[in-house]
């Protein structure tokens, strides 16, 4: 029918080579065999935020880069990547120390730095903080590892 076309050869010899075996096509969205996911509960995400919030006001490098941390603004997420692993992102708004001056005619004024807004990955591996990462500028900016202790 049509045996002098380009486009019938290349459809026969693709039907030819799937069906003699040549070509497997992988498996999409196959499930992964072995490995079971632990569900974390909220109070370990807590627990783990708590103790990344002790790093953090240990941490010296810290202070002096963002300031003090004020509040945990959000989470972002918890999960278990592997097991004995529980991993918390969250964001976190820093502000740094406000300094007084006076001006020539003697009024206080306050020098009102801002605050920042950071990203802060916190890592818990069998029972003990193992990293605490601080992003800045949503990880386009500098990236401060906080001593865990």
């Amino acid at each position: 029918f049509c045996s002098r076309s380009k486009m019938c050869r290349a459809i026969f010899v693709v039907v030819a080579a799937t069906s003699c075996g040549a070509f497997v096509a992988p498996s999409v969205g196959a499930p992964r065999r072995g490995i079971v996911a632990r569900a974390v509960t909220q109070q370990e995400a807590e627990r783990v935020i708590g103790l990344a919030k002790q790093s953090i006001a240990r941490d010296a490098t810290v202070k002096a880069e963002l300031g003090k941390l004020t509040k945990v603004e959000n989470v972002l997420g918890f999960g278990s990547p592997s097991p004995g692993v529980v991993a918390v992102s969250f964001n976190a708004s820093f502000r740094r120390q406000n300094t007084f001056f006076i001006t020539i005619s003697g009024e206080r004024r306050e020098n009102n730095r801002g605050k920042t807004v950071g990203k802060v990955s916190a890592r818990l591996e069998s029972g003990k903080l193992a990293s605490v990462v601080i992003s800045k500028d949503g990880g386009w900016g500098k990236t401060i590892n906080v001593a865990v202790r």
